[in-house]
């Protein structure tokens, strides 16, 4: 835990951002200290951070260098900088996240760059319901909708706190989606165009500081992290939806375009770590 008791008060942002750096250093957050230091700075002042970097001699008083301290030990410990703030940026976007949700990351952009194409093509050829399983904090569905209004959302998630941050941002953006608590597809009598699939993938092996802080059952899925494609895949032998897209790691990609074409699905795209598969009606 950070301590900065050699530290005279008060003290200025350069002198405390000097300190912090080597405190997150030490304890292994090599690459984003320096970073992490002034976010977190600007997070606590309620300022951005270009203000803090600007004001180098600006005045800590103990209060704040204290409150301060106390998030710097938090990431220390390995918390990520979006559940301290309990914000993430998402697509140029906003936004709230906390424990019950994964931290959305930029390689599920990719998600959105493969659907553009599709969402220009107008019905009954084009696509008309998109579905985001396993929503989490909402940020693909949210999304999607506001990229593509004439679009119709769905989104479902197994965890009612995860739905409820879901919620939130929606309302924060002003949405309509229709939000459900369910199981993959089970139960679901809607016909959806195009599964937006971010399911768990991590190999229960796959032990990792980064994501200690992160929900266990929105990431872990077996031995293997194909558990949940598995079942996802057996579900949709049977069901007409044209379009999936997944997101996996890109040594399971093999695997999970086994199980996609087993359930009559033809790889079409990839783009990072997700993989765009069709379906012939």
């Amino acid at each position: 835990m950070s301590k900065f008791r050699a530290i005279i008060y008060p003290v200025n942002i350069q002198k405390i951002l000097s300190k912090t750096v080597l405190n997150l250093t030490a304890a292994g957050i090599v690459n984003t200290a320096k970073l992490d230091s002034e976010l977190l700075l600007a997070y606590l002042l309620k300022k951005d951070r270009a203000w803090v970097l600007a004001h180098p001699e600006y005045v800590l008083e103990e209060p704040t260098l204290q409150q301060y301290n106390n998030l710097i030990s938090r990431r220390e410990l390995g918390e990520s900088i979006a559940y301290i703030t309990e914000h993430k940026e998402f697509y140029g976007r906003d936004f709230f996240v906390n424990k019950d949700v994964l931290v959305p990351r930029p390689e599920s952009e990719s998600f959105l760059e493969l659907l553009k194409p599709l969402a220009k093509i107008i019905p009954p050829k084009g696509i008309f319901n998109v579905l985001d399983m396993g929503t989490g904090s909402g940020c693909l569905a949210i999304t999607v909708k506001l990229e593509n209004p004439h679009l119709h959302v769905y989104a479902t998630d197994t965890s009612k706190n995860a739905l409820t941050v879901a919620i939130k941002n929606a309302l924060t953006y002003d949405v309509p989606i229709v939000f459900k608590e369910q199981d993959l597809l089970a139960g679901d009598k809607v016909g959806y165009d195009v599964i937006i699939a971010n399911l768990p993938y991590v190999p229960d092996k796959m032990q990792d500081k980064s994501i200690m802080h992160e929900p266990k059952e929105a990431l872990f899925s077996g031995n293997d992290g194909m558990n949940h494609y598995k079942r996802l895949f057996k579900q949709l032998e049977p069901k007409l939806i044209r379009y999936v897209m997944t997101e996996s790691l890109l040594s399971q990609h093999n695997e999970v375009t086994e199980l996609a074409k087993k359930a009559g699905y033809t790889p079409t795209s990839t783009d990072g770590l997700v993989q765009f598969f069709t379906k012939k009606l």
